[in-house]
């Protein structure tokens, strides 16, 4: 296809029959049409972003941008497009390590009791809370904290967050795995320690609490994190008080950062357990 073909094709169907006219007529191209021919083809080209996250876009061809024409300059400009947003935030979840997103929703969250209604409550005032504030919650298995904590990380990733999602049994071995080996200990807490949004799910699972070094590994992260005021998620069979008699350093500084408004509790009871 000629330029001549490409510029009719880019124009208002109304304008369509004189520009033809005038090409009869031996006319040249102004500057301007030049200019939306080349933006065409611009547009036209394909990218391959898609190639990395999936996502298909009909509207930039999986390039990112458009470009467009400022009719006041006469100049061209690119315009980045809606699907960049999208992609950001399917890489960020990409990144998060977080599983269920697509189960583990607000929507999804049954509130058939007082305490889940608080708790859905709740976590809709952390997501609307633009500081740094922490958020624990502890007590019955099965009562929705791993669910609530993954809609919470998945509506700030929405919101341009980077969030790091990982067990504590996963921290707790990979830490332990890695005690003599600093390059690797360095790299894997360093990325817990200095992730924007760090959620640690079932905080303590089957760990004594008078285990000396569990309670190290989690005095260490958490002391970081505290002193970088990094926002912080976390879920846990254990309720903040009793970690409290435990380790009170630890229990403090979650709880100066948690504040009241951000530690729930829910009550051990096996009612409460979705999976009975």
């Amino acid at each position: 296809m000629d330029m001549r073909q490409q510029l009719l094709e880019s124009s208002p169907p109304e304008m369509r029959d004189k520009i033809l006219s005038a090409f009869n007529r031996g006319a040249k191209m102004t500057d301007k049409q030049q200019t939306m021919w080349q933006i065409k083809q611009a547009n036209d080209s394909i990218g391959n972003l898609h190639e990395t996250d999936g996502y298909h876009c009909d509207k930039c061809n999986n390039r990112g941008f458009i470009t467009k024409y400022d009719e006041a300059t006469g100049t061209t400009y690119s315009q980045e497009c809606e699907c960049v947003k999208i992609r950001n935030n399917l890489s960020r979840l990409k990144n998060s390590n977080l599983r269920y997103t697509e189960k583990y929703t607000f929507e999804n969250f049954t509130t058939r009791t007082a305490t889940e209604k608080t708790i859905k409550n709740t976590a809709h005032n952390y997501i609307n809370d633009q500081s740094n504030a922490w958020l624990y919650i502890g007590g019955q298995s099965g009562a929705g904290k791993t669910h609530i904590c993954t809609a919470i990380c998945g509506k700030l990733i929405q919101h341009g967050k980077q969030v790091l999602y990982a067990e504590w049994a996963e921290i707790e071995r990979n830490l332990t795995a890695y005690k003599y080996k600093a390059d690797e200990y360095n790299n894997y807490f360093g990325k817990l320690a200095g992730a924007e949004v760090l959620y640690i799910d079932d905080l303590l699972k089957f760990c004594n609490l008078s285990d000396k070094e569990p309670m190290k590994i989690l005095y260490n992260l958490i002391n970081t994190r505290y002193n970088s005021k990094l926002k912080t998620i976390i879920s846990s069979e254990i309720y903040l008080r009793e970690l409290f008699v435990a380790d009170s350093a630890i229990a403090g500084r979650i709880k100066e950062l948690a504040t009241d408004k951000y530690i729930m509790e829910i009550p051990r009871e096996n009612k409460l357990n979705h999976r009975l």
